[in-house]
C-alpha cells in the first residue's frame, strides 16, 4: 500500500502584498517523498484554505503531517492549522521543520501542537518519518519520549543535485503574475554573518549546476515567466556557474536580479550582468559605521559600500540596499555613520533604493546572545515567537520610538516606488524627506499612522488588500510587491 503524507506551507502576513514566491521548502521534500514511492500532497496557505488541509488529513488520515515555519507571524498561522488539525486526526504526527524549528527545536517540541521536528534540511529526514524508520535513528530528529528529550543532531544537507520542483503538485499559475516569480537554485551561504542563520547552521553552499538551473528555469519559462527574482542567499557564489548561466539568460530574454556582496561586486561582472538582463542588484550593507560591520562580522568596508554605488550608476544597473540600526552596542555616533554613509552612496547614485530596519536578534546567533546581555527580553514560548517582527523595536532599545522613526522615514524616502503615490501618503513621504535631510527623528506621527494602518489591514488584510483564497488577484503592482517583499 502506498503510503501518504500531508505538506504544508503557512500563511505569511500580507502575503498578498509580496511578489509570490513558490513554497521551495516543502516543494523539494515533496519531491524526495515522490522518488521513494510516497503520495505527497503539498498545501500553501497563502492560497490553499485550513478547512481544505483539514478535509484532506480526515480522509487519508496520513501518519505524518510536515510544516515549515520561520520564525514570525508565519507561526501563528501554523499554530492554527496545526489546532485544527490535532482535532480531527489526534493521531496523526505533527511535525514542525524550518528556520524557527531549527534554531529552536526544545521550546518548539514543548508546544501541544508539536509532536516531532526536524532540524536543517527536511528532504531526507521526513521521509525516514514517513517510511517508519526507527526514530533514534532518523538524523536531525527531536522527538520526547517520556520525560526525556531526545535529538539527532542537524539533519545533513541535501545535495541540490538530487531535488528538483515537482510542479505537478501546485498550480504554478499561482506564483507568476504578470510574468514575474520567484525561482531559487541553491541553498547555504560561505559567509558568516553574526545576526544571520546561516552562522547557527554552518552548512556549506550547495546549488544546481548551471545545466540544472536551466533545465528548472526552462519550465518556469514554458508556463509564462519573464522575469526572475533570484531567492538565493548567494546567488554569485559560484562564479563558473554564473557566467555559463548569463548566455543563457540573453538567449531566453530574461531579466532578473539577484543578491551580491558589495566585495564581489566589479565593473566586468555589473556589465556583464546587466548584458544578461540583471535588472537589479539587492546589496546586504547594513552598517556605515566600520565597527558595526566588524561587529556583524560583515567582512567589507565602507569604501566598497561607496564604490559599489560608484559602479552601480556608472554601469546603469539598479541597486538596493538593506541597512541595519538598533544593533547591540551602537551608539548614536554609529547610527550617525550609517545615515551619514548612506547620503554619500545616494549623492553618487540618486536612482539607487535604500530602507534601514531595526536590528532583532536571531535565536542562536552571536549577535542574539549579545543581545540578551544588552537586555532584550524574548519570547520563552512557541506563541510567543509569533508576534516576533524585524519592523518594531524591541522594549530593551534605547529611543525606541526614534529608531522606528528612523526605520520608517527611510522606507518612505529609499522607495522610489513610494514617491510616485498620491494621496495622503505622497504628504507623507514629502514630510519624511525634510526629517531625513535634518536628520530629525522626533515625535514621529508618521509612526502613529502606520501602526494604525498595520493594525487596521492585519484585521482586515482579506478584505482589503484584494487577495481572495485560490486567486492571484491584487490591488498593487508587481513592482509594489517586489518593494514590500523586500
Amino acid at each position: 500500500m502506498t503510503k501518504h503524507t500531508i505538506l504544508i506551507y503557512p500563511d505569511l502576513t500580507y502575503s498578498e502584498l509580496q511578489r509570490p514566491a513558490p513554497p521551495y521548502s516543502v516543494l523539494f521534500i515533496a519531491n524526495a517523498l515522490q522518488k521513494a514511492g510516497i503520495d505527497v500532497e503539498v498545501f500553501d496557505l497563502r492560497y490553499d484554505t485550513i478547512d481544505e488541509v483539514v478535509r484532506s488529513a480526515t480522509t487519508s488520515t496520513p501518519g505524518y503531517i510536515g510544516l515549515s515555519v520561520m520564525t514570525g507571524p508565519q507561526i501563528r498561522n501554523a499554530l492554527e492549522v496545526a489546532g485544527a488539525l490535532r482535532q480531527e486526526v489526534p493521531d496523526t504526527k505533527l511535525v514542525w521543520g524550518g528556520i524557527h524549528p531549527t534554531i529552536l527545536p526544545h521550546q518548539t517540541l514543548h508546544h501541544p501542537y508539536v509532536d516531532l521536528v526536524i532540524r536543517g534540511d527536511g528532504e531526507r529526514a521526513y521521509t525516514q518519518l514517513v517510511q517508519n524508520v526507527s526514530l533514534n535513528r532518523v538524523q536531525g530528529l527531536v522527538f520526547q519520549r517520556g520525560n526525556t528529550v531526545h535529538s539527532g543532531g542537524l539533519a545533513p544537507p541535501t545535495d541540490m543535485a538530487s531535488v528538483s520542483v515537482p510542479w505537478g503538485l501546485i498550480d504554478p499559475r499561482r506564483y507568476i503574475i504578470r510574468g514575474r516569480t520567484s525561482a531559487l537554485t541553491s541553498r547555504g551561504c560561505p559567509h558568516r554573518c553574526a545576526f544571520c542563520y546561516n552562522a547557527v547552521l554552518r552548512q556549506p553552499w550547495r546549488g544546481w549546476t548551471a545545466q540544472q538551473c536551466q533545465k528548472e528555469l526552462d519550465q518556469f519559462i514554458a508556463m509564462g515567466a519573464e522575469d526572475l527574482l533570484f531567492f538565493d542567499d548567494a546567488f554569485f557564489t559560484n562564479k563558473p556557474r554564473v557566467r555559463k548561466l548569463f548566455p543563457y539568460f540573453r538567449r531566453e530574454g530574461l531579466t532578473w536580479t539577484a543578491e551580491l556582496r558589495v566585495d564581489q561586486l566589479t565593473r566586468a561582472l555589473a556589465r556583464n550582468a546587466k548584458q544578461a538582463g540583471c535588472q537589479c542588484l539587492f546589496f546586504g550593507a547594513e552598517s556605515g559605521s566600520p565597527r558595526m560591520l566588524q561587529l556583524l562580522n560583515k567582512r567589507i568596508t565602507v569604501h566598497q559600500l561607496i564604490r559599489s554605488s560608484q559602479i552601480a550608476k556608472d554601469e546603469e544597473i539598479r541597486a538596493d540596499y538593506s541597512w541595519m540600526i538598533g544593533i547591540p552596542t551602537e551608539t548614536p555616533k554609529d547610527r550617525r555613520a550609517t545615515i551619514s554613509t548612506i547620503k554619500a552612496m545616494h549623492r553618487i547614485n540618486p536612482t539607487a533604493d535604500f530602507v534601514i530596519k531595526i536590528f532583532t536578534p536571531y535565536p542562536g546567533t552571536p549577535l542574539f546572545n549579545l543581545a540578551l546581555k544588552e537586555g532584550a527580553i524574548l519570547p520563552e514560548t512557541l506563541t510567543g515567537w509569533s508576534t516576533f517582527s524585524r519592523y518594531r523595536a524591541l522594549s530593551y532599545l534605547r529611543k525606541k520610538r526614534q529608531l522606528e522613526t528612523i526605520a520608517l522615514t527611510s522606507a518612505l524616502v529609499g522607495r522610489r516606488m513610494i514617491h510616485s503615490m498620491r494621496g495622503p501618503l505622497r504628504l507623507v513621504s514629502s514630510f519624511a524627506k525634510f526629517r531625513w535631510h535634518y536628520e530629525s527623528f522626533g515625535l514621529s506621527f508618521e509612526s502613529l499612522i502606520f501602526n494604525i494602518v498595520s493594525s487596521f489591514l492585519e484585521r482586515h488584510r482579506k478584505r482589503f488588500l484584494g487577495a481572495t483564497k485560490g486567486t492571484t488577484k491584487s490591488l498593487l503592482s508587481p513592482k509594489s510587491m517586489e518593494t514590500f517583499a523586500r
